[in-house]
């Protein structure tokens, strides 16, 4: 028996969920944020676009900050995945988490970056003369 995937039939149905709440603007912003913390990161790109259209379209400022602020997360996160050696997303994500103020979330980060900061010799010297 074939596996079904009801992925993109449960992404249309948020998407269709969130356009005809759009009079409840706070259900339908509830309603992305909930799909965009279940759904596997690397399929929520077309739900990230369709939460910033409708932040643009309905939200007020805070709103739309809030999106290209959690958007920029996610980019960040997969750069860091796909190469944990790039120091310098690390450093970009680690001042956007900062921003944001919470504790245990730049703790966290700090100690993900650190984790892959590369071993280094205690001593440049070696024991061979040249």
């Amino acid at each position: 028996m074939s596996k079904i995937n009801w992925l993109p039939l449960y992404q249309s149905r948020l998407f269709f969920i969130a356009n005809f709440c759009i009079v409840q603007h706070d259900r339908a912003r509830a309603i992305y944020k909930y799909a965009l913390e279940h759904i596997p990161k690397e399929r929520a790109q077309d739900l990230y676009k369709n939460y910033t259209i409708h932040e643009k379209k309905y939200g007020d400022r805070t709103g739309i900050e809030d999106v290209i602020v959690s958007k920029r997360k996610f980019q960040y996160e997969e750069e860091v995945k796909a190469n944990p050696s790039n120091y310098d997303a690390w450093f970009d994500y680690l001042r956007l988490v900062e921003s944001e103020g919470n504790a245990d979330i730049i703790r966290e980060t700090y100690e993900r970056a650190i984790a892959n900061v590369p071993p280094t010799k205690v001593c440049g010297f070696s024991n061979e003369i040249s």
